[in-house]
């Protein structure tokens, strides 16, 4: 076939119009509708497809959240975890060695965390979103845990900044605050006398 040949009429008039891919979050019987990529599936296929996405219980996850954000709680910290397929509210608390505690080694969890940064001037309140992934979790479930991360942050929107930590040492209270101290700008702290 040669550069300028005609094609057919019947090709050149074809178009295609692309159809929105549904988001298996949102309406889990239609997500798998319009998707190329899963032609010639089994429904098997297509309802483990369906089961392997993740999801979030936004309500109970803004609720756990707004309980950290709101100062007129003890609550500092809590975590959202995974119940199957679904990233729900796990443990709360005010100690930061509590949600330490939380984060083991075959586990990976989001946590929202209150800091109290400053000095006897000034205090400031600052949040830090924490993805804690342990050493023993699958390569697969570390990877999903990067996107899984993406609906936690709906929910979680005002932080000042993102932590993801596999090490327990990084962990370390005065690590984290000295970090969010950098995140946050001018340092105002009183000077050494």
């Amino acid at each position: 076939m040669h550069a300028f040949q005609r094609l057919p009429t019947s090709f050149a008039t074809q178009t295609h119009t692309p159809q929105p891919i549904a988001s298996p979050h949102r309406n889990p019987s239609n997500a798998l509708q319009n998707r190329k990529d899963t032609v010639g599936w089994s429904r098997r296929q297509r309802r483990v497809y369906i089961e392997m996405a993740t999801k979030i219980d936004k309500e109970a996850c803004r609720e756990a959240y707004n309980l950290v954000r709101d100062d007129g709680t003890d609550v500092n910290w809590v975590t959202f975890k995974y119940e199957g397929s679904t990233i729900v509210p796990g443990h709360h608390g005010a100690d930061y060695e509590e949600f330490i505690r939380q984060c083991t080694d075959d586990i990976r969890l989001f946590g929202f965390v209150r800091f109290t940064t400053g000095d006897a001037m000034s205090k400031r309140v600052k949040f830090a979103l924490i993805t804690w992934i342990g050493e023993s979790v699958s390569g697969l479930q570390r990877a999903k845990t990067g996107t899984d991360k993406t609906l936690v942050k709906e929910v979680v929107q005002n932080f000042a900044k993102e932590f993801v930590i596999s090490d327990h040492k990084e962990l370390d209270e005065d690590y984290i605050k000295s970090e969010l101290k950098k995140a946050g700008g001018a340092n105002y702290d009183a000077q050494a006398e």
